[in-house]
């Protein structure tokens, strides 16, 4: 429980800290339109952020595709994002909880190649033989790794904030 209160605690206090970053630039040097600004990797999501009138014109960029990338791509992850927004009335949170459900699909993938030992998955996972599909990954896009453990399979996505909301710019796999 307290790792959890503390991760909370950290992640609103950097967002905290984002905020005034960006509305003392915006202070100092005019609208983000007119100058490039760009968050650190990973904040995205951050609503509250993204209405700021300073965001606007602010740069993101993170792993993985955005919620519209990956409803782009139509097929399985476009249906269970409809299917998810008809159930619960809401969209998803954002690709970081998708983000989190490929993990997974990586670590049953894992744990299926494992023989039932822990030394199994690691050597599944380091051997190249842990992947899923992208037929099959909740997010349209194949994850694998390399003889390192690191993922071989690399989307960045950079987005900037428009009107208060986080607008794809492109995706880019890199190689």
């Amino acid at each position: 429980m307290l790792d959890t209160a503390m991760k909370v605690s950290l992640t609103l206090i950097a967002f905290d800290k984002m905020s005034r970053v960006i509305k003392d630039a915006v202070k100092v040097l005019g609208s983000a339109t007119k100058f490039t600004m760009m968050a650190s990797n990973g904040y995205t999501g951050y609503s509250d952020m993204d209405k700021l009138a300073e965001s606007d014109g602010l740069l993101l960029t993170f792993t993985g595709l955005s919620m519209e990338g990956i409803a782009a791509l139509g097929g399985k992850p476009a249906e269970f994002i409809k299917a998810y927004q008809a159930k619960y009335g809401k969209p998803i949170d954002g690709a970081w909880a998708l983000n989190g459900v490929t993990a997974f699909q990586a670590i049953l993938s894992a744990v299926q190649q494992s023989g039932g030992t822990r030394k199994g998955a690691v050597d599944a996972v380091f051997g190249g033989k842990v992947k899923v599909a992208a037929a099959d990954s909740v997010m349209g896009v194949g994850v694998e790794f390399d003889s390192n453990g690191d993922i071989a399979s690399k989307v960045v996505t950079v987005q900037t904030v428009t009107g208060g909301k986080e607008v794809d710019l492109k995706p880019w796999t890199v190689k």
